[in-house]
């Protein structure tokens, strides 16, 4: 039964590890974040930065790394949120 366990463990790792995946290739691809809610952006970050300080404290390292991979993918989705917004104002 732990084996099942494991598995259910590590598939929640890789798909919380890369849920932001299709959006980033969207919006690099694109350039388009018109629809991409800055609101859901800082949210996420706020989430996987909170899931990762308890990862470190209980030394946790698939809640680390899962949560590193999603807080960084959404930073770069925040940045590109604001850098293609005030890219599109300029215009």
């Amino acid at each position: 039964m732990n084996n099942v366990w494991s598995i259910v463990a590590s598939m929640a790792v890789v798909l919380t590890a890369v849920q932001l995946g299709p959006q980033l290739y969207q919006s690099l691809k694109t350039k388009k974040v018109r629809d991409l809610s800055l609101g859901f952006t800082l949210i996420v970050m706020a989430g996987s930065l909170i899931w990762l300080i308890y990862g470190v404290h209980i030394a946790d390292w698939a809640v680390i790394i899962a949560n590193s991979l999603n807080f960084l993918g959404s930073l770069v989705l925040f940045c590109l949120k604001i850098n293609y917004s005030l890219a599109k104002d300029k215009q």
